[in-house]
């Protein structure tokens, strides 16, 4: 009967089943068999239809309040169930440009974290809506992306990260601070592959100076990036990151063009966060005073 209630939870907030059966995850016909069910065994119509939508009845307005509160009473009381199976380990998804400078920075809080107790930590390196994906599925507690905007989610802002146009060191432009993005763009390109937050920002960058970019290579990270660059094949735009340190490139800024993008905290918005998340939470919030540009 939980599933049940929660279908209809979750139709007393859309009053659309198409759009309740999208955040629920099912197929609307499994939707309208759950709410069909449900008012089978309570022996009440909890909806009516009114053309293409549908409203409350007096049955559903006095069941809501209480199916609401027996939902948060269950999902409590299985989190407390999960944390006395698996209590001392955590869970952290991360995007592959924040593994050598931001991540150590953010990693300083778990000491502080177990006090006299002993935890383990869980570590997953992926694109933000891999990441994202597993926040939903309950196999990650927190992870650290770029904003990204998903039903369920919540997050806040922890660090701007600057996006430089990367040359490599040997290239006659290179010498330059600050160049305009018309003077390279007959240049060949590497770019971070298409979907992720970076490649958005990248891509309305060349959109606001009408220039399209002949772009000859796609990759998920930055080390493949640096060494198409450093091999001088081509530029490309990223992070200043000591893991980049070894290649032969040189970071340039684009006037009038500054280029960053925000990494964010991010979670679960279940309203059932552990005594751990919560004080990680705190103490990161605590580190990273967010320096925007």
């Amino acid at each position: 009967m939980l599933h049940q209630l929660r279908c209809f939870v979750m139709l007393t907030e859309t009053l659309h089943y198409t759009e309740a059966a999208k955040r629920l995850y099912l197929s609307q016909p499994s939707l309208s068999y759950a709410i069909t069910t449900l008012e089978k065994k309570l022996g009440v119509k909890l909806f009516e239809k009114q053309g293409k939508h549908i409203s409350l009845t007096k049955y559903a307005e006095a069941l809501l309040p209480f199916a609401m509160s027996a939902i948060h009473s269950v999902d409590a009381g299985l989190l407390k169930l999960k944390e006395m199976q698996n209590p001392k380990n955590f869970r952290l998804g991360y995007i592959y440009s924040l593994a050598y400078d931001f991540l150590p920075n953010a990693l300083a809080v778990l000491p502080m974290l177990a006090d006299k107790e002993q935890f383990t930590f869980s570590f997953y390196q992926g694109q933000s809506t891999d990441l994202i994906d597993r926040i939903k599925e309950d196999k990650l507690d927190f992870a650290f992306c770029p904003f990204f905007e998903a039903e369920g989610i919540t997050s806040t802002p922890l660090y701007s990260q600057e996006i430089f146009l990367v040359v490599p060191s040997s290239h006659p432009i290179a010498s330059k601070k600050n160049v305009n993005i018309i003077d390279v763009a007959k240049e060949k390109f590497a770019l971070i592959s298409k979907g992720t937050n970076l490649r958005r920002i990248i891509d309305e960058v060349f959109e606001s100076k009408d220039v399209m970019p002949e772009v000859v290579f796609e990759g998920e990270e930055c080390n493949s990036l640096a060494f198409f660059v450093a091999s001088e094949y081509g530029f490309s735009f990223l992070p200043k990151i000591s893991s980049l340190e070894g290649y032969k490139l040189s970071y340039l800024r684009l006037n009038q063009l500054p280029i960053y993008r925000t990494i964010y905290l991010v979670w679960k918005q279940d309203g059932n966060m552990t005594r751990l998340g919560e004080v990680f939470k705190t103490k990161l919030k605590g580190i990273f005073p967010l320096p925007l540009q």
